[in-house]
């Protein structure tokens, strides 16, 4: 067997990398299990309001934490995986289900009322209005007459 010795630098460079991704593979978590996932947003603007969606499909309301401190929008939530069967002659062999636990975060613009945002649960979308202060919103051009 001959033995093939790379130069110094194609070992300095490469191999580090190479070592990474190896250990990444086998480190690798099972994919069934629950692991964090951001949510996709979509954040809106009205003249009145910053409208923020995110799609949550498979949760219900009371799984939902949202809370506003020092003008930043956090929403969470957390819902346990169930993989015992209730039914004893049930006898599961593969449970890929899994809900994940998340948290979000939005710094609110200073034009944003933080103490008056509404939130809904509805088909999988969490929808949150945040209304606008009064300053904040666009007004009618003045008139002024002139004398």
């Amino acid at each position: 067997m001959t033995l093939i010795q790379y130069p110094t630098r194609f070992r300095s460079s490469l191999l580090p990398l190479f070592n990474q991704m190896i250990n990444e593979f086998w480190n690798a978590e099972d994919l069934s299990e629950n692991r964090g996932v951001i949510p996709a947003a979509n954040i809106k603007e009205t003249n009145d309001a910053f409208l923020i969606d995110l799609a949550v499909p498979g949760l219900k309301k009371e799984d939902f934490n949202i809370q506003v401190e020092n003008n930043m929008l956090r929403i969470s939530a957390n819902k346990q995986t169930e993989t015992q069967s209730e039914d004893s002659n049930i006898k599961i062999h593969r449970y890929e289900f899994s809900f994940h636990t998340f948290e979000r975060s939005f710094r609110l613009p200073k034009s944003a009322d933080g103490d008056k945002i509404s939130a809904s649960y509805t088909d999988g979308v969490l929808q949150l209005n945040i209304p606008k202060r009064e300053e904040a919103k666009p007004k009618a051009p003045k008139i002024i007459q002139i004398e």
